[in-house]
């Protein structure tokens, strides 16, 4: 019946410029509900005539409609194309959108409506959902753009238009997570820490640099490449010719160092490894140091249930073979990065899980994530995470440079005005990670603890390398969730922050959307980046972000983020939580209302890594407050001395041990943090925490 109405309408058999409705039912009944409605039509009650004084009701689409139009002209012709070829439904992508085009749409609609923000086409990636939220949020201001405003007044009514809200939070608002429900999971302690960063062979430098707002950045070493046929200070000629504009960065002193007999590797095989293997071995080595833990110690508590989750995403080392083939050698350099992660195990005799992690740029915190993860599940007791990032060849600069991703000045603006880019850095870090209730259980120290953690994807952008503000909003308020924390509550963010004019615009965007949910307060959390002090570390950017934390917690001290004296202009800090760290001063704890009584609450940090190619990933971390302590079981006096021993591979690796055993003890004093009950629990650690080895030491002290 419904084909052969069809038949009938194209046959012509009804009336010309007639409507066709084909419909279901008992005819009579049909012809009398439509013949109702046509009586009806525009008459009152009772067959009066028409309500000419009525306003009419305005299709809610019609305003969105019109502000459609407005933005693909502008669109058509910042794009160079004509109208009829943008369609408001379709991704801005299609149409070779890129930062310098935002730039220039966000001005010329900051004419039409005033100051909008600076993120609004990452956040609704069409012109039907940029059109959708200016009609919803800014509706007097598109009557007036779209002439509808006019039209109205000439005709002397105005209807009253909601405008539909559905449409901008499509884009912008993704269906609600199925958010967390019972108690938050235990957190994890950070039992063990280590790290080499640009100008920071150790920690204790680490922090003495942060601390005095150091910029450990340079110039390029000559002893990596030669300047020569390498940089060109014109970005665009640089990039045409397959060079770099850039000749600065973070480097790694001594980064290709390394002792293979220590760790029985073949001299022959560790010229071999990419440094970056040997350089995560090391730290690994350091971390459970720092943690107290010997090989046999992991096998006798932990059955060697130990995880090694590597963050690396570097390559490079492997170029160097033709050139040394060329010139005779018979080296074979390469990179793997499962054996970054591998070898550890191998050497350590560790069997958790072993896996190295790249997602570009959150490496090292995706590691981390991975780690926790994995502690949860009890596929491992004890973890090793971390990072580690080298540039071992030129041809990493000249890619980075491709992609204009370098600043040109050397500088890593975080959230400063200019930012047109970051500077590369190295380094090297690690974390011994393990279950609170353990830790504390096993006497660790604990140097601060994991409230929780969360990785996302950013999904279709404007480009492979855009960030989406939406994704990175729902990766905050998941680890929030996690952790059982509300925003208000965390007093510190150290951010991605890589110093360009919109990507930092886009993280705070997120950032404020997500700590929106919780509270409307303005600037009470502090802001930072470490990137602006050594460069963006790329696969360890998150573990030098997460020790930079742990060393404020311990001094109770936030340090100074640098290159932010004007602040981004695309960056309304005034309305947002934050507020960027310029400075050096006491972390104090928040005072927050809590059930209608104000509490002081631990100190609570967020971080953030975001990978280039779009991998996420936040984690939180709260100072850890110890409990009461029992008394100290052994007292120290001169008739009852301490038992202080050390041991080397050598003699004169020996009386390095003992330099650095004295340099600690002189730091301690200095800070008067060091005392002589402190001396039982030195003795303790130096005797079960330290691997015997052939050259030894042993005195009494007290």
């Amino acid at each position: 019946a419904g084909l052969e109405a069809f038949y009938r309408a194209l046959a012509g058999e009804s009336g010309e410029g007639d409507e066709i409705a084909v419909l279901s039912g008992e005819a009579g009944a049909l012809r009398g509900v439509l013949a109702g409605e046509r009586a009806g039509h525009g008459e009152e009650p009772g067959g009066k005539g028409p309500q000419s004084d009525a306003v009419p009701a305005m299709d809610p689409r019609l305003l969105v409609e019109r502000t459609e139009h407005r933005l693909k002209l502008i669109l058509a012709e910042l794009a160079k194309l004509r109208p009829e070829q943008v369609d408001p439904h379709e991704r801005l992508e299609v149409y070779g959108i890129d930062s310098l085009l935002i730039m220039q749409l966000n001005h010329r609609l900051a004419g039409v409506f005033g100051e909008l923000s600076k993120t609004l086409f990452f956040e609704y990636p069409t012109l039907e959902g940029v059109a959708a939220y200016l009609a919803a949020e800014h509706e007097t201001a598109c009557r007036r753009w779209t002439a509808l405003e006019e039209r109205e007044e000439q005709e002397g009514k105005r209807p009253a238009v909601v405008a539909p809200r559905a449409a901008a939070r499509s884009e912008r608002q993704r269906p609600a997570r199925r958010r967390m429900t019972g108690r938050a999971r235990e957190p994890i302690a950070i039992v063990g820490i280590s790290g080499r960063y640009p100008g920071s062979p150790n920690l204790e430098t680490y922090w003495e640099n942060l601390k005095s707002g150091k910029d450990c950045i340079g110039e390029l070493a000559g002893d990596r490449w030669p300047l020569e046929g390498f940089y060109d200070p014109s970005a665009d000629e640089a990039v045409a010719r397959g060079r770099s504009y850039s000749k600065w960065g973070g480097q790694l002193a001594g980064f290709a160092e390394f002792d293979p007999l220590f760790f029985n590797i073949s001299p022959r095989d560790a010229a071999n490894i990419d440094p970056q293997e040997r350089l995560f071995i090391e730290s690994c080595w350091h971390a459970l140091e720092d943690g107290g833990y010997t090989r046999d110690r992991l096998r006798d508590r932990h059955q060697g249930r130990v995880g090694v989750f590597a963050g690396i995403t570097k390559t490079g080392f492997a170029l160097h073979g033709p050139e040394l083939w060329r010139r005779g050698g018979d080296g074979s350099p390469h990179t793997s990065f499962g054996s970054v992660a591998n070898r550890v195990s191998y050497l350590l005799d560790l069997h958790g899980p072993s896996m190295p992690i790249d997602t570009m740029c959150s490496a090292s915190l995706t590691a981390i994530h991975e780690a926790c993860e994995h502690l949860y599940r009890d596929e491992c007791e004890l973890a090793l995470a971390g990072g580690v990032n080298l540039y071992l060849h030129p041809r990493t600069y000249v890619d980075l440079c491709a992609m204009r991703m370098l600043s040109q000045d050397g500088r890593c603006k975080s959230f400063g005005k200019g930012g047109d880019g970051f500077v590369p850095g190295e380094g090297v870090g690690v974390v011994v990670l393990k279950r609170l209730s353990q830790a504390e259980a096993d006497g660790d120290v604990i140097h601060a603890v994991i409230r929780g953690s969360s990785i996302n994807h950013g999904g279709k952008t404007n480009g492979y390398t855009v960030p989406n503000p939406v994704a990175q909003r729902e990766l905050v308020r998941a680890a929030l969730e996690k952790a059982g924390a509300r925003a208000r509550e965390v007093s510190y963010i150290e951010a991605h922050g890589t110093g360009t004019e919109l990507g930092d615009p886009i993280e705070i965007a997120g950032l404020t959307q997500a700590f929106g949910h919780d509270t409307s307060e303005k600037q009470f959390c502090a802001i930072g980046s470490v990137k602006s002090n050594i460069g963006h570390l790329e696969a360890a950017a998150g573990i030098a972000g997460l020790t930079k934390i742990v060393l404020q917690l311990k001094h109770g001290e936030l340090v100074p983020s640098l290159h932010a004296g004007e602040l981004n202009p695309h960056i309304d800090f005034a309305n947002s939580p934050f507020v960027v760290q310029r400075s050096c001063e006491a972390w104090r704890r928040p005072v927050i209302e809590r059930d209608g009584v104000l509490r002081e609450v631990p100190r609570l940090a967020g971080l953030s890594s975001f990978g280039a190619g779009g991998s996420n990933a936040h984690v939180v971390i709260e100072e850890y407050v110890a409990r009461a302590s029992e008394p100290r079981a052994a007292v120290v006096s001169r008739s009852r001395p301490a038992l202080v021993v050390l041991s080397a591979k050598s003699g004169e690796r020996l009386k390095e041990q003992v330099l650095q055993l004295v340099a600690a003890i002189e730091r301690g004093s200095l800070r008067g943090s060091l005392g002589d009950a402190d001396l039982s629990d030195i003795a303790y650690t130096l005797q079960v925490g330290r691997e015997a080895m052939e050259s030894r030491l042993a005195l009494t002290a007290a």
